[in-house]
């Protein structure tokens, strides 16, 4: 990644992953239905593979995979916490390792 985009692009990734990624594992813990956790799982994922965060781009698959179980409208009590705690857990680890 750095040969491709340089140092400051590879800081720039990883300065708007530190205040986005909170975000959007917010987004998805409170959000109305599944489509949009399902939105804001599909952002999480494409920042996590940016930065080759493997366990946090799983868990966002998780999530994704499982809210499209649901109708887009549907409330998302069914939605495993699991897969929540799971997004959080591996987004902490890479906020250390970032």
């Amino acid at each position: 990644m750095i040969k491709q985009g340089g140092k400051k692009k590879l800081d720039n990734l990883l300065a708007m992953f530190k205040i986005e990624a909170p975000k959007r594992v917010d987004e998805i813990e409170h959000a109305s239905n599944a489509a949009d956790a399902c939105a804001s799982a599909r952002v999480l994922k494409s920042s996590a593979a940016n930065l080759g965060l493997m366990g946090l781009e799983d868990a966002c698959d998780q999530i994704i995979a499982q809210g499209s179980k649901f109708s887009a409208n549907s409330e998302l009590a069914k939605l495993p916490r699991k897969f929540l705690v799971r997004a959080q857990d591996y987004l902490e680890r890479g906020r250390k390792v970032i």
